[in-house]
């Protein structure tokens, strides 16, 4: 870099020509990494497990009753199992969250994983 100075002796630093070609061979090597990680994230998340969003019954909003071994959660992938029966399978419970499904209801919302 080149550096003007003024009468006090102060500068501003301009960059040169060499400068530019240093920037762009570094933003170059930073896209190739980006690339390279992506697609390495890419890859690792096709060889993870499976994940699966149910739901139990629908109850009345407002109550407050947990599921229990006899609960049965409606699973897209894995079926409609009891929580015991999905652990026989494999699943690992992840997340149980109650969640609003209309105006008066409720259910449970269960995220599994299966690694």
């Amino acid at each position: 870099m080149r550096r003007k100075c003024d009468a006090a002796g102060a500068g501003t630093v301009r960059p040169s020509a060499g400068d530019n070609i240093v920037a762009a061979k570094e933003v170059s090597r930073m896209t190739r990494n980006s690339l390279v990680l992506s697609t390495l994230f890419i890859a690792t998340g096709a060889s993870a497990g499976q994940a699966d969003l149910c739901y139990g019954p629908n109850q009345a909003l407002g109550a407050n009753s947990p599921p229990s071994n006899s609960t049965v959660f409606n699973c897209p992938q894995a079926g409609n199992k009891t929580l015991p029966q999905l652990a026989a399978d494999g699943w690992r419970i992840v997340q149980l969250t109650p969640v609003t499904t209309s105006q008066t209801t409720q259910a449970d919302q269960l995220i599994i994983q299966k690694p």
